[in-house]
């Protein structure tokens, strides 16, 4: 069943303080589903909601020791299905109490947490450890360095692989990505990005990574780098460079593979797929290594003196093949099937924007 709802999450400073409010909503009608406030005690524990690879669960974390799990597609209302205790949680050489990040897996029937580890042996950092809730659902504690901070975790869609990303505590232009097989409950490798200025994460998919055919889970990203200016002998200059819009697909395993976008265009991944949104001509495209870039939906393309609402365009990917721009500037939600070559601009009132998708 097709699924059109998204997370949001505010942070509001108030004194000394943070509190933060997360909601679900139903982005067809403006309908807010659900929603939870929390006082935030530690910045490290500012946890985003996690869509489980299907777009049916999603969890969110309740501030204290829970992660909520949510039936996001129930017949009749959002329905509560598990309420994960962190506290409640064994698992070996990790502190689960601190967990910084969460995954929601395939049928909710897995769930990972990435948390600092106890034991600081070589070990420690490349093994995944087990266990289970009280409700029989598979833990997978990740172990994570102190120098890891802001983490997101991504299973693939069999649940036998995740991804990892986190940036470096000493720099912010850092991102390092590793693999973890939980067949094996064994680290793969990593793979270190720098001078990132903006990165936007997409679910894992198979592509093929070689000539021959060769097909690879990988970990998808929209990268703005800021590529250093060179001198004609090969000495850098001093200063600002030159900004880099690309798109990587990362095994970890094997290279890496890219693609060069233009500021106009947006990766997003649907349906196992990376799709490349192309704001000014309207098109929706497949990337598929070593395949021709195919177009797969047209909609109506932003004007070409709007270059600033181009920037402020998000794009938000459904598990029934639909994908959405908001475009916060107009207030204009954009509809668009990625199956066919159609699509439906929907206008809607400045005060339902603001309730679908409040700042």
């Amino acid at each position: 069943m097709p699924n059109t709802r998204i997370a949001t999450v505010i942070t509001k400073v108030h004194g000394a303080g943070r509190a933060r409010v997360q909601q679900l909503w139903e982005t067809s009608t403006g309908v807010q589903l659900w929603e939870h406030k929390h006082e935030e005690p530690h910045i490290m524990q500012a946890m985003f909601p996690s869509f489980s690879p299907d777009g049916r669960y999603v969890g969110f974390f309740n501030g204290t020791n829970a992660i909520i799990l949510l039936d996001t597609i129930s017949p009749s209302t959002v329905a509560e299905v598990d309420r994960i205790e962190l506290d409640k949680i064994d698992a070996k050489r990790t502190d689960i109490t601190h967990t910084r990040a969460f995954a929601i897996g395939p049928d909710a029937k897995r769930i990972a947490l990435g948390a600092p580890f106890y034991n600081k042996s070589l070990a420690s950092v490349y093994k995944v450890s087990e266990s289970r809730t009280k409700s029989g659902r598979t833990v997978d504690a990740i172990p994570l360095k102190d120098s890891e901070i802001a983490p997101s975790m991504y299973y693939t869609d069999d649940g036998g692989t995740l991804f990892v990303i986190s940036q470096n505590i000493h720099s912010s232009s850092t991102r390092k990505i590793k693999r973890f097989n939980l067949t094996s409950s064994k680290w793969m490798g990593a793979k270190e990005l720098t001078n990132v200025l903006r990165c936007v994460e997409g679910c894992p998919v198979r592509l093929i990574t070689k000539p021959n055919g060769n097909v690879e889970q990988t970990f998808p990203v929209e990268l703005l780098k800021m590529k250093p200016s060179v001198g004609k002998f090969g000495t850098r200059w001093l200063g600002r460079g030159q900004e880099l819009l690309e798109v990587l697909a990362i095994s970890v395993i094997h290279s890496k593979i890219g693609c060069r976008l233009q500021e106009h265009q947006r990766m997003v991944v649907s349906q196992g797929r990376i799709l490349f949104v192309d704001l000014s001509s309207g098109t929706v495209s497949t990337w598929q290594t070593h395949s021709p870039i195919r177009v797969v939906a047209r909609f109506t393309p932003l004007p070409h003196n709007e270059t600033d609402r181009r920037k402020d365009v998000q794009v938000v990917a459904f598990n029934g093949g639909r994908l959405i721009l908001f475009s916060w500037n107009d207030m204009r939600f954009t509809f668009i099937d990625t199956d066919y070559s159609r699509s439906e601009n929907l206008r809607v009132s400045t005060a339902e924007s603001n309730r679908t998708a409040p700042n």
